[in-house]
């Protein structure tokens, strides 16, 4: 019968093994159709947050949260002031 402190290091031990190739499997490089397909995806995202900025942030983009349409009562002020002939 095996000591618990023993047991307690053996299984620390294997968990540690696990979390290292774990980590190893993660930082490997990606292949080229990984990169490719990002490189695409991110060309239909910009064109997507470009013609509706307000979606952007929750696709994943960057940058277009200053182009958001402003709704404000302020917006319509110039259309209503504009006579009709």
């Amino acid at each position: 019968m095996s000591k618990p402190h023993t047991t307690t290091r053996t299984i620390r031990a294997a968990v540690a093994l696990a979390m290292l190739s774990l980590c190893a499997a993660v930082s490997a490089a990606e292949p080229a159709w990984v990169t490719k397909s990002n490189a695409n995806a991110k060309l239909v995202l910009n064109v997507m947050a470009k013609y509706a900025p307000e979606s952007a942030s929750g696709l994943g983009v960057d940058g277009y949260d200053e182009q958001i349409t402003d709704l404000s009562r302020d917006h319509f002020a110039q259309t209503i002031k504009i006579p009709v002939p």
